[in-house]
């Protein structure tokens, strides 16, 4: 199965209303569904970082200048894209740790933890029990179809 493909979510929006807001998360919708490190992401998944990626951890690169963002990983001290190609530190930036992936039910969203605790922060209290739909849909930015 091929990488899912990602788009940024406007900043200053609750992406996934009721478990991840406030400082430092940022959050990318999955627009093609596949598979990153073991993990199923669906279209219309929401990916949230946070923190910072160090060595081993998974990410979403996001490109400087014009490009879609990506997912990869820290490795060796240096950046790796989603098929374990290097990416140069002057093109891409990491977006932070990935930590969640959220995905919508019948009965509203639901959050898979990918890390529970984020740089000595316990992470929020979230349940599988589902946040309701009646909470406002985010709008999303559409990067460039051109990634170098």
């Amino acid at each position: 199965m091929a990488s899912p493909l990602i788009k940024a979510i406007v900043k200053g929006i609750e992406p996934v209303p009721g478990v991840f807001s406030g400082r430092g998360s940022v959050a990318f919708e999955v627009i093609r569904e596949g598979e990153f490190a073991g993990i199923r992401m669906g279209v219309g998944d929401v990916l949230v970082c946070r923190g910072d990626a160090r060595q081993g951890d998974h990410t979403v690169l996001v490109a400087q200048g014009l490009g879609r963002p990506r997912l990869g990983s820290r490795r060796g001290g240096r950046w790796l894209g989603d098929a374990g190609e290097p990416c140069a530190e002057e093109r891409w930036r990491s977006a932070g740790k990935l930590v969640a992936r959220c995905r919508r039910t019948r009965q509203g969203w639901i959050a898979d933890l990918l890390d529970p605790v984020w740089a000595g922060e316990q992470a929020p209290a979230v349940s599988q029990a589902p946040v309701p739909m009646e909470a406002p849909q985010p709008t999303a930015a559409q990067l460039s179809l051109f990634a170098a």
